[in-house]
């Protein structure tokens, strides 16, 4: 059986946005902690962590998202998160 569920854009956005903050809410902890304890670091030895953090909250990030992560730390530059809704 199949439903068709039909979402205004308003509602679509507030559901994207509290399923970006449920998983999004502890990687971003993890992440400023790294950030504050890494900085400054080599990102080669950054990039496995924050996979693992990814891991752990069930995000999918390229690889190439990690590497700009642990870039972003290890110049201690910011970094903006992106998030793609499809």
């Amino acid at each position: 059986m199949t439903y068709l569920v039909t979402l205004d854009q308003e509602e679509i956005e507030r559901l994207a946005v509290q399923a970006g903050t449920e998983r999004m809410g502890p990687y971003w902890q993890f992440y400023e902690e790294v950030r504050l304890g890494y900085r400054g670091q080599a990102a080669e030895e950054i990039v496995p962590l924050l996979r693992q953090a990814a891991e752990w909250c069930g995000l999918d990030f390229a690889e190439g998202d990690l590497r700009e992560q642990a870039e972003a730390v290890s110049e201690e530059r910011h970094y903006l998160f992106r998030v793609l809704v499809a």
